[in-house]
C-alpha cells in the first residue's frame, strides 16, 4: 500500500499537468521506475515486489513528491 501511495501520485500528477491519458502516464511512471530500481520495465509492477522493493520505491518516490 505505502509504495503505491509513493508512486501513484507521481503518474497522477503527468496526468494532469500534461494531459496525457491514465493508462500513458502510468506505463511512462513504470518505465520511470524501473530504471531508477535498474528493473526490465516488464519486471517492474509493484503487485510483484518485495517488502524490500516496496521501501525502496517510496524512498525513490518520496524525493520528487515534494
Amino acid at each position: 500500500v505505502a509504495a503505491h501511495l509513493a508512486f501513484d501520485p507521481l503518474w497522477e500528477r503527468k496526468m494532469l499537468t500534461h494531459g496525457w491519458k491514465r493508462h500513458s502516464a502510468r506505463s511512462m511512471g513504470y518505465k520511470w521506475l524501473a530504471m531508477r530500481m535498474d528493473l526490465t520495465r516488464e519486471a517492474c509492477h509493484i503487485g510483484m515486489f518485495n517488502v524490500e522493493q516496496c521501501r525502496r520505491v517510496v524512498d525513490i518516490c518520496e524525493k520528487y513528491l515534494k
